[in-house]
């Protein structure tokens, strides 16, 4: 298990020999918690790189797609394309509910 003690009423994290057994932070007497880190599995990060892998694709064909002809969008042109980026969200927001 991993984590760090922490004394809210100092508001720092506490180390482990500054802590006493009746879990008090032994500087101001006040009580501490452990705060316990919980690290995500492989399969939990995986998946958010795929889903991160996807937006990016996503986001480059929409904004190789805003451009004339399906090419590299103008300078003036950027804004059509959050326009329309903004929109996609959107309808995908609303596609859940």
């Amino acid at each position: 298990m991993e984590g760090y003690w922490y004394c809210p009423y100092c508001n720092v994290e506490v180390d482990p020999q500054n802590v006493t057994y009746q879990e008090l932070h032994d500087t101001c007497g006040h009580s501490v918690h452990f705060v316990e880190i919980n690290k995500p599995s492989y399969e939990q990060l995986q998946a958010e790189r795929d889903s991160y892998r996807e937006l990016t694709e996503w986001f480059i064909n929409l904004a190789m797609g805003c451009g004339k002809a399906g090419g590299r969008p103008e300078s003036g042109e950027w804004d059509d394309c959050v326009i329309q980026a903004q929109q996609a969200l959107k309808e995908a927001d609303n596609e859940g509910d």
